[in-house]
């Protein structure tokens, strides 16, 4: 836990110090020191998230190494392309340890370009990214993590104008994740109004529809096997789960936040039309699956944390022009108080006692151990054999 905390003080005392908007904290080094931090903390950990540790053993396994690859392997196997060939040329070094902090650094890389260019409030942003996202994102899933960081800066470069690379960030994303397929789906909305509307449209009609459908959860799951989505689809699609009173009321208070965070938006008037246009379509949504994920489909919570870094960047310009009424003193409350609340929200489900090993949730990520002391916590892993990961 000390390693989270000392990072939790430095990029506390780096939102306060641009809150008061001090020099010190425009410039690219310190951005890059704080990033390092990030990426070494991230990429020398041992043992530490479910993902990872299921990953960790495809590697040393599993993988092939690139001079044995065959067409089979790299297009016709569990994992995409991208991923398939970046495991087997790390495959030749046979080092785990080398591979998993390359990930953390082509992640953290992305990342840091994308938050440079999209807000001028950076440290704000990656207090909140690190209490919300990083464990999930830098500790614990790898492939995903590569695609979000790629659809971040696809998104990135559409509000720039520059739709080839855009395009080419986009298509990176689903060479190394199955689930970015959903921003290709999603990308025409990005270019027409009139689609989005269209959207809308048949989005409402189909909830309206599948509400009063007994079956609601199998239609869904029937139009993905139609298209060939099946493959790795887990247990989100049984059609037995249903969500219990507390969950839904844990969503719905989700659904007010983003309910708010789109009216908000309306007060970013320094902000240019093409970011206003991404920052309500990105909500619109994380709505529409969210509704999706409280009454019919459990499946439909894999694609948020595509959304989250997203919704981070509103988030963040939200506090920036609404809170500049205030004093410098209140105004820093006020985003502290903001940030702290979303990161208790966030953390309530880690709280949670499993009833099977009676291991409370958070020790998938907590304490910290690093490829240097190589302490394996018991705990950890029973939760890790629970997800069905080992």
């Amino acid at each position: 836990m000390t390693v989270y905390l000392v990072i939790f003080v430095i990029l506390s005392f780096l939102t306060i110090l641009e809150t008061y908007r001090l020099k010190i904290v425009k410039g690219k080094v310190l951005m890059i020191v704080v990033y390092s931090l990030l990426t070494i903390v991230a990429g020398l950990r041992y043992r530490l998230g479910p993902d990872t540790i299921s990953y960790m053993l495809l590697f040393e396994n599993n993988a092939i190494e690139l001079s044995n690859l065959t067409y089979t392997n790299i297009f016709a196997g569990r994992y995409q392309p991208g991923w398939v060939l970046l495991e087997s040329f790390f495959k030749q070094f046979d080092n785990w340890y080398f591979f998993q902090f390359t990930i953390s650094m082509l992640f953290h890389v992305l990342l840091f370009r994308f938050i440079w260019n999209i807000t001028n409030n950076r440290y704000t942003y990656l207090l909140v990214y690190f209490l919300v996202c990083y464990l999930y994102l830098a500790t614990d899933v790898l492939r995903e993590s590569i695609a979000i960081g790629f659809i971040a800066n696809a998104c990135l470069e559409w509000i720039r104008g520059r739709s080839v690379r855009s395009f080419l960030f986009f298509l990176l994303a689903f060479m190394f994740h199955f689930y970015a397929l959903m921003w290709i789906l999603f990308l025409p909305v990005l270019y027409s109004s009139r689609l989005k509307l269209l959207y809308g449209v048949f989005f409402i009609f189909s909830l309206v529809g599948f509400y009063f459908s007994p079956n609601a959860t199998m239609l869904i799951n029937e139009a993905f096997l139609l298209l060939g989505f099946a493959l790795d689809l887990g247990f989100g699609l049984i059609a037995d789960q249903e969500m219990n009173l507390s969950g839904l009321a844990y969503y719905f208070v989700k659904l007010v936040l983003l309910l708010s965070l789109y009216v908000f938006i309306k007060q970013l008037k320094d902000a240019d039309i093409k970011r206003i246009y991404l920052y309500s379509t990105v909500l619109e949504i994380y709505i529409a699956l969210l509704l999706i994920r409280m009454f019919f489909v459990p499946f439909a919570e894999r694609f948020f944390n595509y959304l989250n870094i997203l919704t981070i960047v509103v988030l963040v310009d939200w506090m920036r022009v609404y809170f500049n009424r205030f004093r410098k003193n209140l105004r820093l409350i006020s985003v502290f108080m903001t940030v702290l609340f979303i990161f208790g929200y966030y953390v309530i489900p880690f709280v949670k006692m499993s009833e099977v090993y009676g291991v409370r949730y958070y020790k998938i990520y907590a304490p910290y151990s690093s490829v240097i002391t190589k302490q394996k916590d018991l705990d950890r892993e029973k939760i890790v054999r629970m997800v069905g990961k080992l």
